[in-house]
């Protein structure tokens, strides 16, 4: 039976998705933006904030 061979030194890149990628690219190009959603109290919701600004 056939494995599957995992490259175990792969990184992991955290990149906004859906409304909050449509906001970062049109803040990355200088346009005015407000992005409102909830977020956690938890490194998963730290990343996501991060991630959203373009600066």
């Amino acid at each position: 039976m056939p494995v599957v061979a995992v490259d175990t030194g792969c990184a992991e890149r955290v990149r906004p998705g859906g409304a909050a990628l449509a906001a970062y690219l049109a803040a990355r190009d200088g346009r005015d933006v407000t992005l409102i959603t909830g977020l956690g109290d938890d490194p998963a919701a730290a990343s996501c904030a991060s991630s959203s600004n373009p600066g």
